[in-house]
């Protein structure tokens, strides 16, 4: 899942062919470094806040406040969307 957990927003990307051993970022987050294990490579990563900023603000405009049930099935009218409610409240 992306990180706005909206999957129309996804993309796919090869960085390394396997497993990512280890992951850092720099203390004002601008940038994040991954490591490969045995193909030993090293990433690093820029990392833009304002975009993915801007990106959320402009999913809320065009799709409402609340987008994420639209994904569900029947959205805000479903029955899942509800027994959800439900069980939130319940709980």
């Amino acid at each position: 899942m992306p990180l706005d957990g909206n999957p129309n927003n996804t993309i796919g990307l090869v960085a390394h062919p396997e497993k990512i051993t280890d992951m850092t970022a720099t203390s004002d987050g601008k940038y994040i470094m991954t490591s490969g294990g045995s193909d030993l490579s090293i990433n690093l990563w820029h990392f833009d806040v304002e975009n993915l900023e801007h990106s959320f603000a402009k999913d809320r405009q065009e799709l409402g406040e609340d987008i994420y049930p639209n994904f569900l099935e029947g959205g805000h009218e479903g029955n899942t969307y509800k027994d959800l409610k439900d069980f939130f409240y319940y709980a």
